[in-house]
């Protein structure tokens, strides 16, 4: 019991569980000290901290993991890069003139886009990538094991489905939308998660200074386009 923070798994009488949270007391019976424990039911407290943490990890208007946590996943998953000397590649993907597009339709509407664009983005990727809402309408993507010719192929997956899409937006509106993706990747050992954040980023604007809707990959720290988007 010298962990406060533990709780004891129980049953209830109609056979579920609940979760115990115990305290033991000593107390004299006449005859020498014998020891009690206090059972509670915490199952409410527990399922609330677990309801807040799991908020504080989320960005709380597409769900997906906040700047704070992915930064958090993206230091263990590069250390763990470097220890095993496996690749480690990330993207930076902003979509294009998002902010004309919340002008036109309204800022509800922008709100609407953001979620379904990280829904679709999410969708491309693996379980064991990491993405998250960077900021607005900048989102970073991390991949484990992952070299810069594989990056490449996932980014340009998600720029596709994107520009495929339809939004479905209120009062029957719809709207159409592209992304601009920078990558970058690194072999352990000596990856630096925010050295090769930046390289993404800067490779992401360079995709905008060339016309935007496009992939461009940093090789050496120096971004360079890996493809013409279709048309």
């Amino acid at each position: 019991m010298g962990d406060r923070k533990s709780f004891i798994v129980g049953r209830h009488a109609d056979g579920h569980e609940i979760k115990l949270g115990a305290s033991i007391v000593r107390v004299h019976n006449g005859n020498g000290y014998v020891y009690a424990a206090i059972l509670r039911d915490v199952s409410w407290r527990i399922e609330l901290l677990d309801d807040l943490s799991e908020q504080a990890r989320l960005d709380p208007l597409t769900g997906q993991l906040n700047r704070r946590s992915f930064l958090e996943i993206a230091a263990n998953e590069c250390e763990r890069a470097n220890r095993h000397g496996t690749n480690l590649a990330c993207l930076f993907l902003d979509i294009d003139r998002f902010k004309a597009l919340n002008d036109c339709f309204g800022h509800s509407s922008g709100d609407i886009i953001l979620r379904k664009f990280a829904e679709l983005a999410r969708n491309d990727l693996r379980t064991i990538d990491s993405f998250c809402r960077w900021g607005g309408e900048e989102f970073v993507a991390l991949l484990p094991q992952t070299d810069l010719e594989s990056a490449i192929l996932v980014a340009e997956r998600v720029r596709r489905t994107v520009e495929a899409h339809t939004f479905a937006l209120p009062d029957t509106r719809t709207a159409r939308l592209t992304v601009s993706i920078g990558v970058s990747d690194a072999t352990g050992p000596g990856i630096d998660i925010s050295e090769q954040i930046r390289q993404a980023d800067d490779a992401m604007y360079k995709a905008k200074q060339q016309g935007r809707n496009r992939v461009i990959a940093s090789t050496g720290g120096q971004p360079e386009q890996i493809a013409e988007p279709s048309r």
